[in-house]
């Protein structure tokens, strides 16, 4: 990961690159929910999704666990171990209404976690570029953070470079990527 080209970097050129920070998918989106308003704007912030996802698993991505919305599950008479298909997760009407009954819990959740990204990320913020490396290619998490950072007036600009798994694969996302506005400062190694 990100790790190994830290590493790299402060031997190629000490003065460039002097942190390395870990941050997870879930650690970027879910301070970013608050800022969302339907349930298909929460499905888009993952790129990736299994074929089959339990309402459990789907709500655990976004830091809720089934203790929280239970008695929401339990009134509306919804088995918590429902799995829904990828292909049903958007303009899905069972989970808009979750989604509108837990926009509370979701919402106060996000501002927590937003504030200690913010805060756990503040010493690199401060610089004009990040450089941010994610395995595949899909940049969730530079997409994320890169919203999260408008959200909060935070003019450093990041510079996404990604490990791809297979040639082919790595092409066309590669070439996808780069024909998104947000994306056109892509490197590739």
């Amino acid at each position: 990961d990100g790790y190994l080209v830290n590493k790299a970097m402060n031997i190629l050129e000490e003065e460039t690159c002097d942190r390395y920070r870990y941050v997870s998918r879930q650690s970027v989106i879910v301070p970013y929910i608050q800022y969302c308003s339907t349930m298909n704007e929460l499905i888009d912030l993952y790129k990736s999704w299994p074929k089959e996802i339990t309402l459990t698993k789907l709500f655990k991505r976004y830091g809720i666990e089934l203790e929280q919305f239970k008695d929401i599950l339990i009134k509306e008479h919804i088995n918590e171990n429902l799995v829904i298909d990828e292909k049903e997760l958007f303009n899905n009407k069972l989970l808009e209404k979750l989604f509108l009954s837990l926009k509370t819990i979701l919402y106060t959740e996000s501002k927590v976690q937003e504030k200690l990204l913010l805060e756990y990320l503040d010493q690199d913020l401060n610089h004009q570029s990040l450089g941010l490396v994610d395995l595949g290619g899909k940049a969730t998490i530079q997409r994320a953070l890169i919203k999260l950072l408008e959200k909060n007036n935070i003019k450093t600009r990041l510079f996404g470079l990604y490990y791809f798994s297979s040639e082919n694969k790595s092409a066309k996302l590669y070439n996808s990527i780069l024909n998104q506005s947000d994306f056109n400062n892509l490197q590739r190694l």
